[in-house]
């Protein structure tokens, strides 16, 4: 079921009132069924690995605390070494060994399981004693299938569901709601539409048109899932669930490392809390540093999928963030950029740079083939290629410039809005953000696709 569809929304406007009429002691399973049904709705079939992976890493967590267990390294080693390969096995299972279609949101909700049992596994928390809680921290349906990630520290507390109803929370919601779908469905599928052509046309292609493709691309996939994202916070909102921010004006970054704090930030600290931490820990030098961060994004390269694509993107930007690393290590460059910083047209270049920086992994990320990828790069560099005349759907592009102005206008609006709210009475602030919302829902609703298109992280 996709967010963008009228069928979710027909699902949440029964699921939502009912949470809230009938008695607080059901509630944990009637959102269990609900998030059920709505996996179910894409293969039903699939609901067996979700809940074989549900039922061992609950009785993993649950063994790790008796005492028989406690006292003995191996064992404790034993049973969480048999979690973590069951879990890594259907992941690895159906990216690499099965011609099946990979059940939606699988990268997302192993890794949020693999999370709670290394909690558990490290004493930093109880286990959930309750099946249906811990059940309903995996299927939890609005980040189910595309995260965030969440942490059981952060969601499992949340899930007692005893609060009452909230305007408040509806308040909160519908901004959300209206700005993620804004983003999907007239932004990012409008820049797809463009991506799309020029990428399954990369040999007759001019450079022009492929620059812009790349850049379109780093656009869409944001908006995309960062749409989602918007859309899947909204949705907990309303049952009183506070999900993890995962994008944080990433574009606004000053470094590509900055950005990867900023971008999918719940995989980004997932991967520093398990992988690079522990890396570190044991060879803290220079390189250490370096081997943590090429390990680290090697593996997020495999986490995406078996193509080949994936993991030179992953490569890309990695060298680029070791060269960082490196450079910050030079006490005359950061001087340098320490008072470069407080100049607007040097923090300009900056952003650029990390937009170009993304943009040169990502070109590979959207390419069927690492052998397309190379293609793109070099018509890129061909001088006779560069006709600017020769740009085909000129409106088109046209309409994706002024949809990403608006795009970065609006983010730096929200970025700096302690600011304009401080300056502007409470009416004409209410004014606004009214009439905001009600354009973009209007422009969603004129804009949106005969044939809702799937969001791109479904397929992780």
């Amino acid at each position: 079921m996709l967010f963008n569809t009228l069928d979710f929304f027909i699902f949440l406007s029964v699921v939502a009132p009912v949470f809230y009429l009938i008695p607080k002691n059901f509630r944990i399973l009637f959102l269990l069924l609900a998030s059920s049904y709505f996996y179910m709705y894409f293969v039903p079939i699939y609901i067996l690995t979700m809940l074989a992976l549900i039922a061992i890493d609950f009785t993993t967590a649950l063994l790790l605390q008796r005492p028989q267990i406690e006292k003995s390294i191996l064992k404790r080693w034993g049973l969480f070494s048999f979690s973590l390969t069951s879990t890594l096995s259907v992941l690895v299972y159906f990216k690499y060994f099965t011609s099946l279609a990979i059940p939606f949101g699988l990268s997302f909700h192993t890794f949020q399981g693999l999370g709670y049992i290394f909690e558990v596994f490290k004493k930093r928390i109880q286990p959930e004693k309750s099946f249906q809680k811990y059940s309903l921290f995996v299927l939890f349906f609005p980040q189910l299938v595309a995260g965030p990630i969440e942490t059981p520290q952060n969601l499992l507390p949340q899930l007692d569901l005893q609060k009452n109803f909230r305007w408040d929370n509806v308040y909160q919601t519908v901004p959300l709601i209206i700005w993620g779908l804004f983003k999907k469905v007239v932004i990012a599928e409008r820049l797809g539409l463009f991506v799309k052509t020029v990428y399954t046309q990369v040999p007759v292609s001019t450079a022009p048109e492929l620059f812009l493709a790349v850049t379109f691309f780093s656009v869409q996939v944001y908006c995309d899932f960062s749409g989602y994202t918007d859309i899947a916070r909204g949705v907990a909102k309303l049952f009183g669930v506070e999900l993890s921010l995962n994008f944080n004006f990433p574009y606004f970054a000053k470094s590509l490392n900055e950005f990867w704090r900023k971008f999918h930030m719940s995989l980004t600290n997932w991967f520093r809390s398990y992988l690079y931490k522990p890396l570190i820990e044991r060879h803290s030098s220079v390189y250490g540093h370096l081997m943590a961060l090429a390990v680290v994004f090697i593996i997020s390269g495999f986490w995406h999928g078996s193509q080949w694509t994936y993991v030179v993107c992953a490569l890309i930007h990695g060298l680029i963030c070791m060269i960082e690393y490196l450079l910050k290590k030079n006490d005359f460059i950061m001087r340098l950029i320490a008072k470069g910083d407080q100049n607007w047209l040097f923090n300009c270049v900056q952003r650029i740079y990390v937009f170009v920086a993304y943009s040169a992994g990502t070109l590979f990320f959207c390419a069927p083939d690492v052998k397309t990828g190379l293609l793109i790069y070099h018509r890129l560099f061909q001088k006779n290629l560069w006709q600017i005349g020769s740009i085909k759907e000129v409106h088109l592009v046209l309409t994706c410039l002024i949809l990403i102005g608006f795009l970065f206008l609006s983010e730096w609006i929200i970025m700096n809005k302690a600011k304009w709210e401080s300056r502007l009475s409470g009416d004409f602030l209410f004014f606004a953000k009214t009439t905001v919302l009600i354009f973009l829902l209007l422009a969603t609703l004129a804009l949106s696709p005969l044939q809702p298109n799937t969001f791109i992280y479904f397929q992780f």
